[in-house]
């Protein structure tokens, strides 16, 4: 399989964003599973992705080979809890979270009574955070 196919078989490009799926990263084993990054280029046989987001500090900002074949299309899986928090807190997003409980509600992806639950709560993150 070229290093340009992620496992999926969709081409890859210089700029696309990626998630390490299986965790393969090129002679470090299984680390890394569920990190997030951007593919900056490619070499004989692995793709080179600068990681943005991991569950391994130490990987946050490096640049590391991946074969094609383990990476997944697009920033997908699961985002640490704590890292969500921090990015509402930081960029001032309590009015975005609350747009989105408002939409899910609309769309009935969840019940009145938990969008006014998760809505009670909005008081509670903005303290949290102060």
């Amino acid at each position: 399989m070229s290093v340009s196919r992620d496992g999926d078989g969709r081409d890859l490009r210089v700029g696309d964003h990626v998630t390490l799926y299986y965790g393969g990263i090129a002679n470090r084993g299984r680390v890394g599973q569920n990190s997030r990054g951007e593919v900056t280029g490619f070499g004989r046989v692995n793709a080179r992705v600068h990681i943005s987001d991991s569950s391994s500090d130490d990987l946050i900002g490096t640049t590391v080979a991946v074969p094609g074949t383990h990476l997944k299309y697009g920033h997908v899986g699961f985002v640490r809890a704590l890292d969500l928090l921090a990015d509402i807190r930081e960029n001032d997003r309590t009015d975005a979270l609350l747009a989105l409980i408002a939409l899910a509600a609309e769309r009935e992806i969840i019940t009145p009574d938990q969008a006014q639950a998760l809505w009670s709560l909005k008081d509670d993150i903005a303290q949290s955070f102060s």
